[in-house]
């Protein structure tokens, strides 16, 4: 049996330069890349923390979720995506 292993990071949309915290120039080759499709391309899985936040969660739709996976690349490696989820008080 062979198991799944995934790879990823605590998200992909780093924009940035490293002096402010990104991965443009670093990890992405430039700011005009399309940062899930790139990210995509090496890692299997990301974690979408901004649901987890009210503000971002409040504007999400269904067509958000449907762009995440069509940003992914259609051959070889499907991004799967684990979601921390916004708890009200």
């Amino acid at each position: 049996m062979s198991e799944l292993v995934l790879v990823g990071c605590s998200g992909w949309n780093y924009g940035d330069t490293p002096d402010k915290g990104g991965w443009t120039g670093v990890f992405y080759p430039n700011k005009d890349t399309k940062r899930l499709r790139y990210y995509s391309q090496f890692f299997n899985t990301a974690e979408m923390d901004s649901i987890f936040y009210e503000k971002f969660y409040s504007q999400m739709t269904k067509s958000t979720f449907i762009g995440m996976v069509r940003a992914t690349p259609e051959k070889g490696c499907h991004c799967r995506f684990k979601t921390a989820v916004f708890q009200s008080s």
